[in-house]
């Protein structure tokens, strides 16, 4: 029987605490999303080559109409995220910080020369890398 050393048991420990507090993030941002987008009377996303396009219209209490847009471009040294990318566009639409929601932006795993991530739709997704360059664009 092969038994782990209380260092890698810590270490493991650690990483389930982080993967915790990012998910309740995640599902409170969730709830955020939905929040926001009851302040809207119609809006609609495209959502297109991990970015994500928001357009919103709502009229203010003196029958003014209004319409607001926002975008989000996830970095390619990101994992894109389709909730995270709708909750950005729609914060930079009503002008809102966005700050607390890229804290949770999972970065690309990098192993070696090879750089791997998990797409929107769970293909995974391998991008070789020379000194540096992504070499797939």
């Amino acid at each position: 029987m092969n038994f782990i050393s209380k260092e890698d048991y810590e270490k493991a420990i650690k990483k389930v605490k982080e993967y915790e507090e990012r998910e309740n993030k995640i599902s409170r941002f969730k709830t955020e999303l939905g929040q926001r987008l009851k302040e809207f009377n119609k809006f609609t996303f495209k959502i297109k080559n991990n970015s994500v396009i928001f357009a919103g219209y709502f009229i203010d209490k003196n029958d003014n109409d209004h319409i607001k847009i926002g975008y989000s471009i996830c970095s390619e040294d990101d994992i894109f995220n389709k909730l995270l990318g709708k909750l950005i566009a729609v914060r930079k639409a009503l002008g809102l910080k966005i700050d607390d929601i890229v804290e949770v932006v999972e970065p690309v795993k990098k192993r070696g020369n090879i750089i791997t991530a998990i797409d929107s739709n769970g293909i995974k997704i391998f991008r070789p890398q020379i000194a540096g360059y992504n070499i797939c664009k």
